[in-house]
């Protein structure tokens, strides 16, 4: 980082802390522009000329760093944000010892993580009562779905019933239509109707 010139505004303990982030997100950066990860973009350049690449890895390194942090102090400057941290930093100081004596709440003891999970806790709680409905809904339609099914089954068994009474008399039937010899057919048929004679 750059090194703080003596006419400027000396850093607050929010400003320390940006400071830290930003070294931080650099060294995730660099982290993600690895030499690994350069080797396997360029394969071919890793086999025949590594020292090359490792140069040209330090190169990109060095110059996302400069940037970065050129770009940073530049807001820095423009933004004046040294000064204003430092004015937040002297605000919440003075909250802090008008609320102690009312024990009110200090959002600095509240991690950045605890505060997330609060934020996220009632879109949370929003999801679940979403899934909760379609879990009732779809046990819901399960029922019904159920229902017609043990229906349908009772249907089909009735039909299976009646299906099997029919070819029972059917088969009965053909049993006793078998035992008739052809003449006594031919004789009730006539009997029936005289006009088929010959």
């Amino acid at each position: 980082m750059m090194e703080t010139e003596p006419d400027k505004v000396p850093e607050g303990p929010r400003a320390k802390k940006l400071r830290q982030i930003l070294a931080k997100s650099v060294d995730m950066t660099l982290q993600n522009v690895s030499y690994d990860k350069l080797a396997q973009c360029f394969p071919q350049l890793h086999r025949d000329a590594p020292e090359s690449l490792k140069a040209a890895h330090e190169q990109v390194n060095l110059f996302l760093m400069s940037t970065i942090e050129e770009e940073f102090e530049t807001i820095i400057r423009t933004r004046e944000l040294m000064g204003r941290l430092n004015e937040l930093d002297r605000l919440i100081e003075e909250a802090k010892a008008g609320s102690a004596r009312n024990g009110a709440y200090n959002p600095d003891k509240v991690t950045p993580e605890a505060s997330v999970r609060s934020q996220m806790v009632p879109l949370k709680r929003m999801e679940l009562q979403r899934l909760r409905n379609e879990l009732f809904r779809t046990e819901a339609e399960n029922k019904d779905l159920m229902k017609e099914v043990k229906q349908r089954k009772e249907e089909a068994s009735e039909a299976t019933k009646v299906l099997k009474t029919l070819t029972d008399d059917f088969d009965k039937a053909v049993q006793i239509a078998t035992q008739i010899r052809m003449q006594d057919i031919h004789h009730s048929v006539t009997e029936f109707n005289p006009r088929l004679q010959t």
